[in-house]
Protein backbone atom coordinates (compact mmCIF):
# COMPACT_ATOMS: atom_id res chain seq x y z
CA UNK A 1 0.00 0.00 0.00
CA UNK A 2 2.93 2.37 1.24
CA UNK A 3 4.18 1.75 -2.98
CA UNK A 4 1.31 3.34 -4.29
CA UNK A 5 1.03 6.46 -2.03
CA UNK A 6 4.96 7.24 -2.92
CA UNK A 7 4.64 6.64 -6.29
CA UNK A 8 1.24 8.82 -6.19
CA UNK A 9 4.40 11.39 -4.30
CA UNK A 10 6.37 10.59 -6.93
CA UNK A 11 4.83 11.76 -10.23
CA UNK A 12 2.98 14.82 -7.93
CA UNK A 13 5.06 16.21 -5.37
CA UNK A 14 4.17 17.92 -2.22
CA UNK A 15 5.95 20.72 -0.36
CA UNK A 16 7.28 19.62 3.02
CA UNK A 17 5.50 22.46 5.01
CA UNK A 18 2.37 24.59 4.53
CA UNK A 19 0.57 27.12 6.46
CA UNK A 20 -3.05 27.42 5.98
CA UNK A 21 -5.00 30.27 7.31
CA UNK A 22 -8.87 29.04 6.91
CA UNK A 23 -11.70 31.59 7.14
CA UNK A 24 -11.35 35.13 9.29
CA UNK A 25 -15.01 34.71 10.20
CA UNK A 26 -16.59 37.97 11.52
CA UNK A 27 -17.96 37.10 15.18
CA UNK A 28 -21.32 39.02 15.30
CA UNK A 29 -23.45 35.73 15.03
CA UNK A 30 -23.08 31.89 14.78
CA UNK A 31 -20.99 30.13 13.04
CA UNK A 32 -23.10 28.08 10.25
CA UNK A 33 -22.86 25.28 8.12
CA UNK A 34 -22.45 27.70 4.81
CA UNK A 35 -19.21 28.94 6.78
CA UNK A 36 -18.01 25.28 7.07
CA UNK A 37 -18.66 24.28 3.73
CA UNK A 38 -16.22 26.90 2.29
CA UNK A 39 -13.14 27.99 3.94
CA UNK A 40 -12.86 25.84 7.00
CA UNK A 41 -14.16 22.38 4.81
CA UNK A 42 -11.82 22.94 1.89
CA UNK A 43 -8.56 23.95 4.15
CA UNK A 44 -9.64 20.56 6.61
CA UNK A 45 -9.84 18.61 3.16
CA UNK A 46 -6.22 20.19 1.60
CA UNK A 47 -4.45 19.31 4.97
CA UNK A 48 -5.65 16.01 5.42
CA UNK A 49 -4.78 15.03 1.96
CA UNK A 50 -1.37 16.54 1.73
CA UNK A 51 -0.49 14.78 5.14
CA UNK A 52 -1.72 11.32 3.31
CA UNK A 53 1.26 11.97 1.00
CA UNK A 54 3.62 13.07 3.62
CA UNK A 55 3.70 16.89 3.73
CA UNK A 56 3.14 18.83 7.23
CA UNK A 57 0.57 21.38 7.73
CA UNK A 58 0.25 23.31 10.25
CA UNK A 59 -3.62 25.31 10.04
CA UNK A 60 -4.06 28.43 11.92
CA UNK A 61 -7.07 31.01 12.20
CA UNK A 62 -8.27 33.95 14.02
CA UNK A 63 -11.67 35.72 14.42
CA UNK A 64 -12.04 39.52 12.46
CA UNK A 65 -13.05 40.45 15.54
CA UNK A 66 -12.63 44.31 14.65
CA UNK A 67 -15.10 44.24 11.53
CA UNK A 68 -17.50 46.56 10.79
CA UNK A 69 -20.26 43.91 11.47
CA UNK A 70 -19.14 43.57 15.20
CA UNK A 71 -19.92 47.22 15.60
CA UNK A 72 -23.43 46.88 14.03
CA UNK A 73 -24.03 43.65 15.82
CA UNK A 74 -23.24 46.27 18.95
CA UNK A 75 -25.42 49.12 17.85
CA UNK A 76 -28.46 46.90 16.99
CA UNK A 77 -28.40 44.99 19.45
CA UNK A 78 -27.41 47.31 22.20
CA UNK A 79 -24.90 45.37 23.72
CA UNK A 80 -21.08 45.62 23.76
CA UNK A 81 -18.98 45.12 20.64
CA UNK A 82 -16.47 43.48 23.12
CA UNK A 83 -18.17 41.01 24.58
CA UNK A 84 -19.68 39.95 21.04
CA UNK A 85 -16.97 39.33 19.12
CA UNK A 86 -15.25 37.19 22.32
CA UNK A 87 -18.50 35.08 22.70
CA UNK A 88 -18.85 34.26 19.07
CA UNK A 89 -15.10 34.12 18.72
CA UNK A 90 -15.62 30.88 21.00
CA UNK A 91 -18.67 29.42 19.76
CA UNK A 92 -16.81 29.31 16.40
CA UNK A 93 -13.36 27.94 17.82
CA UNK A 94 -15.74 24.93 19.93
CA UNK A 95 -17.90 24.41 16.18
CA UNK A 96 -14.78 23.85 14.75
CA UNK A 97 -13.23 21.88 17.13
CA UNK A 98 -16.42 19.66 17.79
CA UNK A 99 -16.53 19.04 14.04
CA UNK A 100 -13.24 17.88 14.40
CA UNK A 101 -11.30 20.15 11.81
CA UNK A 102 -7.54 20.72 12.57
CA UNK A 103 -6.81 23.96 14.23
CA UNK A 104 -3.65 24.47 15.57
CA UNK A 105 -4.35 27.40 16.64
CA UNK A 106 -7.33 29.58 17.14
CA UNK A 107 -6.84 33.50 18.24
CA UNK A 108 -9.33 35.68 19.84
CA UNK A 109 -8.06 39.70 18.93
CA UNK A 110 -9.94 40.71 21.65
CA UNK A 111 -7.90 38.78 24.27
CA UNK A 112 -4.57 39.71 25.50
CA UNK A 113 -1.78 38.67 24.22
CA UNK A 114 -3.48 38.46 20.72
CA UNK A 115 -4.67 42.17 20.47
CA UNK A 116 -1.36 43.39 21.26
CA UNK A 117 -0.04 41.15 18.66
CA UNK A 118 -2.31 42.25 16.11
CA UNK A 119 -2.05 46.04 16.81
CA UNK A 120 1.74 45.67 16.59
CA UNK A 121 2.04 43.86 13.33
CA UNK A 122 0.05 46.71 12.02
CA UNK A 123 1.63 49.30 13.23
CA UNK A 124 4.83 47.86 12.49
CA UNK A 125 3.99 47.95 8.43
CA UNK A 126 2.23 51.62 8.90
CA UNK A 127 5.50 53.17 10.02
CA UNK A 128 7.22 51.21 7.25
CA UNK A 129 5.00 52.88 4.97
CA UNK A 130 4.71 55.96 6.19
CA UNK A 131 8.40 56.11 5.93
CA UNK A 132 8.42 55.30 2.46
CA UNK A 133 6.21 57.76 1.65
CA UNK A 134 3.11 55.97 0.67
CA UNK A 135 0.97 56.76 3.00
CA UNK A 136 -1.72 59.45 1.99
CA UNK A 137 -4.18 61.33 3.77
CA UNK A 138 -6.73 62.28 1.80
CA UNK A 139 -10.49 63.94 2.45
CA UNK A 140 -13.34 62.77 1.12
CA UNK A 141 -17.46 63.02 1.56
CA UNK A 142 -19.01 60.26 3.81
CA UNK A 143 -22.41 59.86 5.43
CA UNK A 144 -22.60 61.28 8.54
CA UNK A 145 -23.44 58.55 11.77
CA UNK A 146 -25.82 59.27 14.37
CA UNK A 147 -24.85 57.84 17.81
CA UNK A 148 -24.60 54.38 18.60
CA UNK A 149 -23.54 54.26 15.56
CA UNK A 150 -19.74 55.42 14.57
CA UNK A 151 -19.30 59.14 12.93
CA UNK A 152 -19.19 57.83 9.58
CA UNK A 153 -21.15 55.27 7.44
CA UNK A 154 -18.74 52.75 6.33
CA UNK A 155 -18.85 48.74 6.32
CA UNK A 156 -21.95 47.42 7.48
CA UNK A 157 -23.32 50.80 7.81
CA UNK A 158 -23.96 51.20 4.23
CA UNK A 159 -25.66 50.12 1.36
CA UNK A 160 -26.25 50.14 -2.45
CA UNK A 161 -25.70 49.16 -5.96
CA UNK A 162 -22.48 47.47 -7.16
CA UNK A 163 -20.74 49.46 -9.67
CA UNK A 164 -19.78 45.85 -11.48
CA UNK A 165 -22.73 43.94 -11.45
CA UNK A 166 -25.59 46.04 -10.17
CA UNK A 167 -26.39 44.04 -7.38
CA UNK A 168 -28.00 45.47 -4.64
CA UNK A 169 -25.26 45.42 -1.66
CA UNK A 170 -24.33 46.24 1.56
CA UNK A 171 -21.21 46.56 3.56
CA UNK A 172 -17.68 46.83 2.29
CA UNK A 173 -18.00 44.25 -0.92
CA UNK A 174 -20.04 42.72 -3.07
CA UNK A 175 -21.02 38.94 -2.16
CA UNK A 176 -21.61 38.51 -5.68
CA UNK A 177 -18.84 39.38 -7.60
CA UNK A 178 -16.43 40.17 -4.79
CA UNK A 179 -15.77 43.87 -5.87
CA UNK A 180 -14.61 46.27 -3.04
CA UNK A 181 -17.45 48.90 -2.15
CA UNK A 182 -16.21 52.89 -2.19
CA UNK A 183 -18.52 54.02 1.18
CA UNK A 184 -18.37 57.71 -0.72
CA UNK A 185 -20.73 56.67 -3.49
CA UNK A 186 -23.03 54.37 -1.05
CA UNK A 187 -26.40 55.13 1.13
CA UNK A 188 -27.19 55.13 4.47
CA UNK A 189 -29.01 52.27 6.69
CA UNK A 190 -28.39 53.87 9.81
CA UNK A 191 -30.31 55.59 11.09
CA UNK A 192 -33.29 53.65 9.58
CA UNK A 193 -35.70 56.51 9.40
CA UNK A 194 -33.34 59.44 9.25
CA UNK A 195 -32.19 62.01 6.94
CA UNK A 196 -29.10 61.21 4.77
CA UNK A 197 -26.32 63.64 4.77
CA UNK A 198 -22.89 63.90 4.16
CA UNK A 199 -19.81 65.10 5.36
CA UNK A 200 -15.97 65.88 4.94
CA UNK A 201 -14.02 63.26 6.31
CA UNK A 202 -10.24 62.26 6.26
CA UNK A 203 -8.70 58.85 5.91
CA UNK A 204 -5.73 56.98 5.19
CA UNK A 205 -5.05 55.00 2.23
CA UNK A 206 -1.92 53.38 1.06
CA UNK A 207 -0.04 53.22 -2.20
CA UNK A 208 0.00 49.84 -3.18
CA UNK A 209 3.18 47.53 -4.68
CA UNK A 210 3.91 47.05 -8.32
CA UNK A 211 3.26 43.15 -7.35
CA UNK A 212 -0.64 44.10 -7.07
CA UNK A 213 -1.06 43.06 -10.65
CA UNK A 214 -3.55 40.41 -12.24
CA UNK A 215 0.20 39.31 -13.67
CA UNK A 216 1.46 39.72 -9.98
CA UNK A 217 -1.28 37.08 -8.45
CA UNK A 218 -1.00 34.76 -11.28
CA UNK A 219 -0.59 31.42 -9.90
CA UNK A 220 -1.79 33.25 -5.90
CA UNK A 221 -5.59 32.59 -7.04
CA UNK A 222 -7.35 30.95 -9.45
CA UNK A 223 -7.73 32.56 -13.06
CA UNK A 224 -11.54 32.75 -12.32
CA UNK A 225 -10.98 35.64 -9.51
CA UNK A 226 -7.60 37.57 -11.33
CA UNK A 227 -10.11 40.28 -12.43
CA UNK A 228 -10.97 41.16 -8.88
CA UNK A 229 -7.26 43.05 -9.08
CA UNK A 230 -8.36 44.41 -12.50
CA UNK A 231 -10.94 45.59 -11.39
CA UNK A 232 -9.92 47.12 -8.28
CA UNK A 233 -7.41 48.98 -10.16
CA UNK A 234 -9.15 50.08 -12.73
CA UNK A 235 -11.72 51.67 -9.97
CA UNK A 236 -9.61 53.05 -7.95
CA UNK A 237 -6.04 53.01 -9.01
CA UNK A 238 -3.15 52.32 -7.05
CA UNK A 239 -4.54 52.76 -3.92
CA UNK A 240 -6.19 50.46 -0.59
CA UNK A 241 -8.02 52.43 2.37
CA UNK A 242 -6.61 51.75 5.61
CA UNK A 243 -8.31 53.35 8.11
CA UNK A 244 -12.34 54.41 8.61
CA UNK A 245 -13.93 56.62 11.48
CA UNK A 246 -14.79 54.03 14.20
CA UNK A 247 -15.42 53.72 17.79
CA UNK A 248 -14.67 49.60 17.65
CA UNK A 249 -11.36 48.61 16.41
CA UNK A 250 -7.48 48.72 16.75
CA UNK A 251 -7.02 52.61 17.10
CA UNK A 252 -4.77 54.28 14.26
CA UNK A 253 -1.47 55.45 15.90
CA UNK A 254 -0.38 58.91 16.30
CA UNK A 255 -2.60 61.78 16.44
CA UNK A 256 -3.24 62.59 12.45
CA UNK A 257 -6.61 60.40 12.62
CA UNK A 258 -8.53 60.91 15.83
CA UNK A 259 -11.10 58.38 16.26
CA UNK A 260 -10.42 56.39 13.36
CA UNK A 261 -9.50 53.04 13.13
CA UNK A 262 -7.20 50.48 11.47
CA UNK A 263 -8.55 48.77 8.13
CA UNK A 264 -9.78 45.14 9.36
CA UNK A 265 -9.71 44.48 5.28
CA UNK A 266 -6.65 44.94 4.76
CA UNK A 267 -3.89 45.85 7.85
CA UNK A 268 -6.18 43.69 10.10
CA UNK A 269 -5.80 40.53 7.69
CA UNK A 270 -2.23 42.06 7.64
CA UNK A 271 -2.18 42.11 11.84
CA UNK A 272 -3.67 38.74 12.18
CA UNK A 273 -1.31 36.96 9.37
CA UNK A 274 1.69 38.33 10.98
CA UNK A 275 0.23 37.49 14.70
CA UNK A 276 -0.27 34.10 13.56
CA UNK A 277 2.96 33.44 11.84
CA UNK A 278 5.00 34.63 14.44
CA UNK A 279 2.68 32.65 16.99
CA UNK A 280 4.02 29.50 14.45
CA UNK A 281 7.21 30.16 13.47
CA UNK A 282 9.00 28.17 15.96
CA UNK A 283 6.98 24.99 15.27
CA UNK A 284 7.46 25.41 11.42
CA UNK A 285 11.57 26.34 11.89
CA UNK A 286 11.83 29.60 10.38
CA UNK A 287 8.87 32.80 9.95
CA UNK A 288 6.39 31.58 7.13
CA UNK A 289 6.11 34.83 5.89
CA UNK A 290 9.86 35.65 5.38
CA UNK A 291 10.79 36.42 1.69
CA UNK A 292 13.21 33.44 1.82
CA UNK A 293 10.87 30.90 3.51
CA UNK A 294 10.35 27.44 2.32
CA UNK A 295 6.93 26.91 3.98
CA UNK A 296 4.23 27.52 1.37
CA UNK A 297 0.82 29.35 2.59
CA UNK A 298 -2.05 29.50 1.71
CA UNK A 299 -5.31 31.55 2.67
CA UNK A 300 -8.68 30.32 2.61
CA UNK A 301 -11.84 32.52 2.22
CA UNK A 302 -15.31 33.66 0.59
CA UNK A 303 -15.12 36.01 -2.24
CA UNK A 304 -16.21 38.10 -0.33
CA UNK A 305 -12.59 38.35 1.29
CA UNK A 306 -11.07 37.37 -1.33
CA UNK A 307 -9.61 41.01 -2.44
CA UNK A 308 -8.47 41.68 0.91
CA UNK A 309 -5.85 38.76 0.90
CA UNK A 310 -4.83 39.46 -2.32
CA UNK A 311 -4.04 43.14 -1.64
CA UNK A 312 -1.61 42.29 1.21
CA UNK A 313 0.77 41.66 -2.12
CA UNK A 314 0.36 45.82 -2.04
CA UNK A 315 1.88 46.11 1.24
CA UNK A 316 5.10 44.44 -0.29
CA UNK A 317 8.33 46.59 -0.98
CA UNK A 318 9.87 49.62 0.59
CA UNK A 319 11.29 48.05 3.65
CA UNK A 320 8.81 45.86 4.43
CA UNK A 321 10.13 42.42 4.94
CA UNK A 322 7.01 39.73 3.91
CA UNK A 323 6.19 37.78 1.27
CA UNK A 324 2.03 37.48 1.09
CA UNK A 325 0.32 34.60 0.79
CA UNK A 326 1.47 31.80 -1.62
CA UNK A 327 -2.18 31.04 -2.73
CA UNK A 328 -5.26 32.59 -2.03
CA UNK A 329 -8.12 29.17 -2.25
CA UNK A 330 -11.25 30.81 -2.96
CA UNK A 331 -14.99 29.78 -3.25
CA UNK A 332 -18.24 31.17 -4.07
CA UNK A 333 -21.10 30.28 -1.68
CA UNK A 334 -23.33 27.70 -0.68
CA UNK A 335 -26.70 28.33 -0.60
CA UNK A 336 -29.76 26.60 1.54
CA UNK A 337 -32.72 25.35 -0.20
CA UNK A 338 -31.76 27.83 -3.36
CA UNK A 339 -30.99 31.20 -1.41
CA UNK A 340 -27.47 32.67 0.73
CA UNK A 341 -27.28 31.62 3.87
CA UNK A 342 -28.20 34.77 5.99
CA UNK A 343 -28.44 34.55 10.55
CA UNK A 344 -29.78 38.08 9.75
CA UNK A 345 -32.89 36.71 7.58
CA UNK A 346 -33.26 33.43 9.80
CA UNK A 347 -32.27 31.25 6.66
CA UNK A 348 -29.25 29.36 7.86
CA UNK A 349 -28.54 26.07 9.98
CA UNK A 350 -25.69 26.70 12.80
CA UNK A 351 -23.28 24.43 13.43
CA UNK A 352 -23.72 24.05 17.20
CA UNK A 353 -27.29 23.25 16.71
CA UNK A 354 -27.26 20.39 14.20
CA UNK A 355 -24.15 19.15 16.49
CA UNK A 356 -26.79 19.57 19.57
CA UNK A 357 -29.29 17.97 18.06
CA UNK A 358 -26.62 14.50 17.71
CA UNK A 359 -26.39 14.99 13.87
CA UNK A 360 -23.79 12.27 13.30
CA UNK A 361 -19.92 14.11 12.80
CA UNK A 362 -19.01 11.71 10.10
CA UNK A 363 -22.10 11.80 8.20
CA UNK A 364 -22.29 16.03 8.46
CA UNK A 365 -18.95 16.44 7.01
CA UNK A 366 -19.23 14.18 4.65
CA UNK A 367 -22.43 15.62 3.45
CA UNK A 368 -20.88 19.00 3.30
CA UNK A 369 -17.79 17.95 1.20
CA UNK A 370 -20.60 16.67 -1.71
CA UNK A 371 -22.10 20.19 -1.53
CA UNK A 372 -18.93 21.50 -0.67
CA UNK A 373 -18.58 25.28 -3.28
CA UNK A 374 -15.74 26.38 -4.81
CA UNK A 375 -15.38 28.43 -8.74
CA UNK A 376 -19.02 28.00 -8.89
CA UNK A 377 -22.36 28.34 -6.07
CA UNK A 378 -23.76 25.08 -5.22
CA UNK A 379 -27.05 24.43 -3.02
CA UNK A 380 -27.62 22.61 -0.08
CA UNK A 381 -31.10 21.13 -0.93
CA UNK A 382 -32.21 19.37 2.50
CA UNK A 383 -34.16 16.74 0.14
CA UNK A 384 -31.91 16.17 -2.35
CA UNK A 385 -28.51 16.16 0.49
CA UNK A 386 -30.03 14.03 2.87
CA UNK A 387 -30.58 11.39 0.44
CA UNK A 388 -27.20 11.42 -0.43
CA UNK A 389 -26.20 11.09 2.84
CA UNK A 390 -28.43 8.04 2.89
CA UNK A 391 -27.39 6.00 -0.54
CA UNK A 392 -23.57 7.33 0.86
CA UNK A 393 -23.54 5.76 4.24
CA UNK A 394 -25.36 2.70 2.41
CA UNK A 395 -21.95 2.70 -0.13
CA UNK A 396 -20.00 2.47 2.71
CA UNK A 397 -21.49 0.32 5.34
CA UNK A 398 -21.78 -2.59 2.22
CA UNK A 399 -18.06 -1.78 2.11
CA UNK A 400 -17.18 -2.44 5.46
CA UNK A 401 -19.62 -5.67 5.87
CA UNK A 402 -17.91 -6.82 2.13
CA UNK A 403 -14.38 -6.15 4.65
CA UNK A 404 -15.37 -7.76 7.44
CA UNK A 405 -12.81 -10.51 7.14
CA UNK A 406 -9.60 -8.23 6.76
CA UNK A 407 -7.25 -9.44 9.24
CA UNK A 408 -5.90 -7.02 11.87
CA UNK A 409 -1.93 -7.06 10.92
CA UNK A 410 0.21 -10.13 10.57
CA UNK A 411 1.10 -11.25 6.93
CA UNK A 412 -2.02 -11.99 5.27
CA UNK A 413 -1.71 -13.66 1.45
CA UNK A 414 -4.30 -11.77 -0.13
CA UNK A 415 -4.75 -12.05 -3.79
CA UNK A 416 -4.76 -8.20 -5.29
CA UNK A 417 -5.78 -8.49 -8.73
CA UNK A 418 -4.68 -6.38 -11.52
CA UNK A 419 -7.94 -4.11 -11.58
CA UNK A 420 -8.05 -3.61 -7.59
CA UNK A 421 -4.10 -2.93 -7.77
CA UNK A 422 -5.40 0.06 -10.86
CA UNK A 423 -8.39 1.43 -9.41
CA UNK A 424 -6.40 1.88 -6.20
CA UNK A 425 -3.48 3.66 -8.12
CA UNK A 426 -6.18 5.99 -10.41
CA UNK A 427 -8.25 6.83 -7.25
CA UNK A 428 -4.87 7.96 -4.95
CA UNK A 429 -3.92 10.27 -8.15
CA UNK A 430 -6.86 11.99 -8.72
CA UNK A 431 -6.95 12.15 -5.19
CA UNK A 432 -3.49 14.08 -5.51
CA UNK A 433 -4.79 16.20 -8.34
CA UNK A 434 -7.66 17.69 -6.26
CA UNK A 435 -5.54 19.45 -3.99
CA UNK A 436 -3.17 21.59 -6.49
CA UNK A 437 -3.67 24.83 -4.86
CA UNK A 438 -4.65 27.44 -4.76
CA UNK A 439 -7.34 24.77 -6.11
CA UNK A 440 -9.20 22.28 -4.05
CA UNK A 441 -11.74 20.07 -5.32
CA UNK A 442 -13.73 19.11 -2.24
CA UNK A 443 -16.02 17.79 -4.49
CA UNK A 444 -13.99 15.14 -6.59
CA UNK A 445 -12.15 13.98 -2.83
CA UNK A 446 -15.78 12.45 -1.53
CA UNK A 447 -16.99 11.30 -4.77
CA UNK A 448 -13.45 9.14 -5.28
CA UNK A 449 -13.73 7.88 -1.85
CA UNK A 450 -17.46 6.46 -2.17
CA UNK A 451 -16.91 5.33 -5.69
CA UNK A 452 -14.19 3.13 -3.95
CA UNK A 453 -16.96 2.07 -1.29
CA UNK A 454 -19.27 1.56 -3.93
CA UNK A 455 -17.31 -0.53 -5.82
CA UNK A 456 -16.14 -2.70 -2.87
CA UNK A 457 -19.91 -3.08 -1.82
CA UNK A 458 -20.62 -4.27 -5.37
CA UNK A 459 -18.24 -6.93 -4.73
CA UNK A 460 -14.86 -5.18 -6.07
CA UNK A 461 -11.51 -6.96 -4.67
CA UNK A 462 -13.15 -10.26 -3.31
CA UNK A 463 -9.88 -12.06 -2.51
CA UNK A 464 -8.23 -8.78 -0.94
CA UNK A 465 -10.40 -7.66 1.92
CA UNK A 466 -7.68 -6.01 3.92
CA UNK A 467 -6.52 -4.42 1.19
CA UNK A 468 -9.69 -3.06 -0.18
CA UNK A 469 -10.42 -1.64 3.84
CA UNK A 470 -7.17 -0.08 4.39
CA UNK A 471 -7.81 2.03 0.56
CA UNK A 472 -10.98 2.85 2.05
CA UNK A 473 -9.37 4.30 5.19
CA UNK A 474 -6.88 6.02 2.96
CA UNK A 475 -9.30 7.90 0.55
CA UNK A 476 -11.72 8.72 3.52
CA UNK A 477 -8.83 10.65 5.70
CA UNK A 478 -9.12 13.48 4.15
CA UNK A 479 -13.37 13.45 4.56
CA UNK A 480 -13.45 11.49 7.75
CA UNK A 481 -9.67 11.50 9.84
CA UNK A 482 -11.26 9.97 12.99
CA UNK A 483 -13.26 7.05 11.19
CA UNK A 484 -10.32 6.38 8.80
CA UNK A 485 -8.06 6.05 11.41
CA UNK A 486 -10.71 3.46 13.08
CA UNK A 487 -10.98 1.49 9.97
CA UNK A 488 -7.08 1.60 9.39
CA UNK A 489 -6.36 0.42 12.78
CA UNK A 490 -8.96 -2.68 12.17
CA UNK A 491 -6.46 -3.60 9.42
CA UNK A 492 -3.39 -3.47 12.02
CA UNK A 493 -2.56 0.21 10.97
CA UNK A 494 0.62 1.81 10.12
CA UNK A 495 0.04 4.16 6.92
CA UNK A 496 -2.17 7.35 8.61
CA UNK A 497 -0.90 10.01 10.47
CA UNK A 498 -1.38 9.65 14.49
CA UNK A 499 -4.78 10.93 14.91
CA UNK A 500 -7.78 10.05 17.62
CA UNK A 501 -9.49 7.27 16.18
CA UNK A 502 -13.71 7.10 16.20
CA UNK A 503 -14.80 4.75 18.94
CA UNK A 504 -17.15 2.62 16.15
CA UNK A 505 -17.74 2.61 12.67
CA UNK A 506 -20.86 3.27 12.66
CA UNK A 507 -21.89 6.60 10.75
CA UNK A 508 -25.72 7.41 10.79
CA UNK A 509 -26.76 9.07 8.05
CA UNK A 510 -28.06 13.03 8.03
CA UNK A 511 -31.97 12.87 8.41
CA UNK A 512 -33.82 15.18 6.38
CA UNK A 513 -36.31 15.98 9.61
CA UNK A 514 -32.99 16.68 11.31
CA UNK A 515 -31.88 20.01 8.70
CA UNK A 516 -35.43 20.91 8.33
CA UNK A 517 -36.36 21.14 12.29
CA UNK A 518 -33.00 22.90 12.90
CA UNK A 519 -33.57 25.59 10.18
CA UNK A 520 -37.04 26.39 11.96
CA UNK A 521 -34.74 26.58 15.48
CA UNK A 522 -33.21 29.94 13.74
CA UNK A 523 -36.61 31.29 12.52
Amino acid sequence: MRDLLDETVRLMPTASKYLFFPGYFTPNGELHLGHVAGPYLRAEIARRTLELFGAHVTTVSASDAFESGVTYAAVTGGGSAEAIASQYAERARTALADLGFAVDLFADPTRSPWREREWDAAVAVIDALERAGRIDLRDEELLVGEPPAPAAGVGAFVEGTCPSCRSAQSGNVCELCGRWLDPAAMNSIWPHDGTQSRARSRSAFVRTDSALTPDGVRGVVEADYQYLVADHLHDAGETLRVSYPSWWGLQWPGDTLPGHVISSYVLGKYGATRMLGDAVAEELGSDPFAVDGDVVTAAFGGLDSAFGWLALHGLTGDGVSFRPFDHVVVNRFLLLDGEKFSTSRRHAIRVHDALDAGVDVNALRLLLSRVAPASTETNLDVTTATWQSDDDVSAIDGALLRTVGAAAGGDVAEEIDPDASRRAREAFAALRRAVVLPEVDALTVAATFIDWARWVSDGGAPHAPRFARRVLALLAYPLMPAWAKAVENSTGGGLLPDVAASSDLHIAPVPRNALETLQERVR
